[in-house]
């Protein structure tokens, strides 16, 4: 359901590691809602509101670059350890992500030669440049956050991290429910060059 290849263009599978994954966040813990991971390495970090909650919508956004800033600076094997800690962990014991990935791929009949071949070393150069996709999700997007994550875009960082928010509304279907994802925003890449003469 969430539109990914808005963001990451190459990535064609996403793998759920964990929900509630814990991460220190300084004077606290927090949780992560949801923990992906995409069939090319890169770590998506998904928080969750609704609408009718337009205060927490806000400070969703900010626990969320929160959680990818304490996340950046942790090994990818205290990343596994925080995610068998998760509610509803996909790692098992002593599964490294890797590991986790190939067996949901043949679990979901999802074909193998859809990881990247460097899957590993892929994932860990993502993790230590800061390369991970930060996401809020909600049934509608208020304003003022939008305003906060074209802010996010203005200033230019230099950051390697990805934000978005992401819509997903939902229509009555019969007796289903048909659910429209749409990607409201997404930073802009930006780089910035250093020539020495």
């Amino acid at each position: 359901v969430l539109p990914i290849r808005e963001f990451l263009p190459s990535t064609s599978v996403l793998f759920h590691l964990g929900q509630e994954v814990p991460v220190d966040i300084g004077d606290s813990e927090g949780f992560i809602d949801n923990l992906l991971v995409t069939n090319d390495g890169y770590i998506v970090i998904v928080e969750t509101k609704l609408y009718r909650n337009p205060e927490a919508i806000r400070q969703v956004v900010a626990q969320t670059l929160q959680y990818g800033m304490a996340m950046w600076r942790m090994p990818v094997l205290e990343l596994e350890t925080r995610i068998r800690r998760s509610q509803y962990p996909s790692l098992q014991r002593d599964e490294s992500i890797r590991d986790c990935v190939s067996r949901l791929a043949i679990t979901n009949q999802v074909l193998s030669d859809v990881l990247a071949d460097d899957f590993e070393d892929a994932l860990e150069r993502h993790w230590r440049r800061g390369e991970v996709l930060l996401l809020v999700v909600s049934d509608s997007i208020r304003i003022g956050v939008d305003r906060l994550a074209h802010w996010l875009n203005e200033q230019g960082s230099s950051s390697t991290f990805k934000f978005g928010l992401v819509e997903l509304r939902f229509y009555p279907f019969g007796d289903q429910r048909l659910v429209v994802p749409r990607a409201v925003l997404k930073t802009q890449e930006v780089s910035r060059y250093v020539v020495a003469v």
